[in-house]
């Protein structure tokens, strides 16, 4: 028996769970169709799944309540502040409106490739999402994000057996919110801004924007935002603009204004505000935590965190470090944090309704699509080898294998390898993928020798930064960020085995066995589910060389 689970929203995708609880398939709309943001209802996923797991689904749910949707996410805010901002008639009520009647069919549809439907909502998916990642009974989860239906944040309490919401914090009230609009008001646009912000916030220093402490406060695990200094339903422009006009002293002011839209004069408003987020994110956890103690009168042994504000990768990097005062197991973060896992979060909650299931046990992000339809088999090791003198002498190498990832980020399915002891590596991965100079790349180790470069816990999804050794700054340069911090990721066994097998063969080559691993795609494009698209976009953004489950190929362009 399975049950299905879609999300019909920015970061479309469909997912598929068992009687026993295990996570079997998951794939992103965006991904098959080669639209990195689409927020179409995922049909080639439905497509896809049904295809791979060969139905019926006992019960189907989606990860919003979709008329909660229209009537709180669409028509409540302009309720609220459309009058002072005309615009939020458009953004929010005619683009839910549409949305709503747009989805109509495919929901029909889709209800009759199950016995039963329900809908479960945006921040409940969210939580049960974290349950295949392994959360452990008696958890807390903070779900923070830029907004649900209503709620930008939500605290829930997993029994074991029954997911519990113990209180909601209404939009706008969302540091997450607050971080976005000053990502827009450095000039960073889309869904990856708020990452260019945070990999940019290195660069500064944190002391020039004091007065951001005042933007909202922290009480009983709830978050206030302060809306005569931040109106944050501002749509034109950021609200940042009303902040530094109205409300902060004139020298911030300026110092503000000389920010928007700029990078030298944005990085210690960037440094600040990623300071900011951090404190307060860490202030909802533990407050929390001490509210469910105390007021609830719960068992709390673990925490976890789901949303937006999961991949906030500095921020649960602190987070994991000062966790162990409260004595408490995680944070525990899923692959899939962003809206996408809440097709997962809603095929568990499927799976929820008839009865309790076990999600007690790791699942690989790797859900999707195959590269190839053949079967797997080892790779000779001349294979290994081609791709390995590519990489020693700094060519940068595409790798398709086994599974397609679910999630925002690669882990050894669809990837870019490149080597971290060559000074340019970083400046041509950038170029290749059209992103800015300061970005980072984050290095991946074979599971055992992660201490020999990174001093603390590492993450097997990348899910936090871990401090670097100092030694490996001058042997492994590229990986080297202002930060003194990488976003590592810790291979263990099975996880990619083509990945694996490299790395070891790596490791006895380049005598420190770390690669850089950056996803196989340009700046706003979808990553490949098929080898042949893998292979075209390789060879689009002029990668030396190929490694798939067929072996090695050269892809240098010679004359």
């Amino acid at each position: 028996m399975l049950y299905l689970g879609t999300n019909y929203g920015h970061g479309a995708a469909a997912a598929v769970v068992d009687a026993s609880g295990s996570l079997l398939g998951a794939v992103e709309e965006g991904k098959l169709l080669g639209d990195k943001d689409t927020a179409r209802f995922p049909s080639l996923a439905l497509r896809w799944l049904s295809q791979a797991f060969n139905g019926p689904f006992r019960v189907w749910a989606e990860g919003w309540h979709t008329r909660r949707r229209l009537l709180q996410k669409g028509a409540l805010p302009c309720l609220l502040y459309g009058v002072r901002e005309p615009v939020l008639w458009n953004d929010r009520l005619v683009r839910e409106s549409r949305r709503w009647i747009d989805g109509l069919p495919d929901r029909s549809r889709t209800a009759r490739l199950a016995d039963r439907s329900i809908e479960v909502g945006h921040h409940l998916a969210h939580a049960h999402s974290l349950l295949p990642a392994g959360l452990p009974p008696l958890s807390l989860i903070l779900v923070s994000d830029t907004t649900a239906e209503r709620h930008a944040i939500t605290v829930f309490y997993w029994t074991g057996s029954d997911m519990r919401r113990l209180w909601a914090v209404p939009w706008p009230h969302s540091p997450g919110l607050v971080f976005h609009q000053a990502a827009l008001h450095l000039g960073f646009t889309g869904r990856t801004a708020p990452g260019k912000l945070m990999a940019l916030s290195a660069y500064g220093c944190v002391s020039r924007f004091p007065s951001l402490a005042a933007l909202g406060r922290v009480v009983d695990g709830a978050f206030t935002l302060r809306g005569s200094h931040y109106p944050a339903w501002r749509r034109r422009g950021t609200a940042f603009s009303h902040y530094a006009q109205h409300v902060a002293p004139s020298s911030v002011s300026t110092a503000i204004d000389r920010t928007r839209g700029t990078l030298e004069d944005g990085k210690d408003f960037a440094a600040a505000v990623q300071a900011w987020f951090t404190r307060v994110t860490i202030k909802l956890l533990h407050q929390s935590v001490r509210r469910a103690r105390d007021l609830y009168g719960l068992r709390v042994c673990a925490v976890g965190l789901a949303g937006g504000t999961a991949l906030n990768c500095q921020a649960v990097g602190r987070l994991t470090r000062v966790g162990a005062r409260l004595g408490l197991e995680g944070p525990f973060i899923s692959p899939w944090s962003d809206d996408c896992g809440t097709a997962v979060g809603a095929a568990v909650a499927a799976r929820l309704t008839d009865g309790t299931a076990t999600f007690d046990q790791w699942t690989t992000p790797l859900l999707g699509p195959r590269a190839t339809t053949r079967a797997a088999r080892p790779l000779h090791v001349a294979h290994l080898k081609a791709a390995i003198r590519t990489l020693s002498a700094g060519g940068l190498v595409a790798l398709a294998s086994g599974r397609l990832e679910f999630g925002p980020r690669s882990l050894g399915g669809r990837c870019i390898l490149a080597n971290p002891a060559h000074q340019t590596t970083r400046t041509r991965l950038n170029a290749a993928k059209g992103r800015p100079a300061f970005m980072p790349f984050a290095p991946v180790v074979l599971n055992g020798r992660e201490s020999e470069w990174f001093d603390g816990p590492t993450s097997r999804i990348m899910a936090f930064t871990t401090p670097i050794r100092p030694q490996a700054r001058q042997l492994l340069p590229a990986m080297w960020h202002p930060s003194g911090q990488a976003r590592v990721q810790r291979l263990c066994d099975g996880d990619s085995p083509v990945l694996e097998a490299l790395l070891q063969k790596w490791a006895t080559t380049s005598g420190h066995g770390v690669l850089l691993l950056t996803s196989l795609n340009g700046g706003g494009e979808a990553v490949p589910a098929r080898l042949a698209a893998a292979r075209s976009m390789a060879q689009r953004l002029r990668l030396d060389g190929l490694l798939s489950d067929d072996g090695y190929e050269n892809l240098k362009v010679t004359a």
